[in-house]
């Protein structure tokens, strides 16, 4: 059976209270569609009825998968099956800080819920607060800026979050020393810096 003619294929399936094992494998008989079951699901202990006459695969598998709490996607000849997620309950505040190696508070952070349009960026003292969609305990908290590497934070059942951003390796900028013999990170310096080598430095005695 080729695909076009696959895709209007027409089943009669008539079973009531038998384990879903058995209608996914009469499907797959009468048709070149392969059900693909996420690991956590045992078509086995799931029992469903069906009783399709002359009924495309579109027609079956809404009645089939009913009060199951499973879903699918149908891609072609497979039909991919996992569990319903649950998006119920409420929004959860969550509040944190996101620093630097040295603790110092990261300004204008970007903090966004993975998946989302939901996010914030860090005040001045680093410090951030926002509402994570339901459901929150399965959501990641993505927290980025630029010199430093991104981190991924499960949110799970925590409402406050300490964060330390590790600098980006390519972004490491080299040390200079000023005028007051101060070492600072060229980034950090408000002025011009001309990199000197050292054989260009005459010592002078006093």
């Amino acid at each position: 059976m080729r695909g076009a003619q696959a895709q209007t294929a027409r089943f009669t399936i008539h079973r009531e209270h038998v384990p879903m094992e058995q209608v996914v494998h009469e499907i797959e008989k009468q048709s070149r569609y392969l059900f693909l079951f996420n690991k956590d699901i045992d078509s086995r202990r799931i029992i469903v009825s069906v009783d399709a006459e002359n009924q495309t695969i579109t027609q079956i598998l809404p009645g089939l998968f009913e009060g199951t709490g499973l879903d699918y996607t149908i891609e072609g000849m497979s039909i991919l099956v996992t569990k319903k997620t649950d998006m119920s309950g409420d929004p959860v505040s969550v509040r944190g800080k996101v620093v630097d190696p040295q603790g110092q508070p990261i300004v204008g952070a970007s903090v966004i819920v993975r998946g989302t349009t939901v996010g914030v960026s860090t005040d001045a003292a680093g410090r951030f607060k926002l509402e994570v969609p339901a459901p929150a305990a399965s959501r990641v908290l993505e927290i980025s800026y630029l010199g430093y590497e991104t981190a991924h934070v499960a949110v799970g059942t925590r409402t406050r979050f300490d964060i330390t951003l590790r600098e980006a390796a390519s972004e490491i900028e080299q040390v200079v020393v000023t005028a007051l013999g101060i070492k600072r990170q060229e980034k950090a310096l408000s002025y011009n810096v001309q990199q000197v080598a050292p054989s260009d430095i005459t010592m002078v005695k006093d």
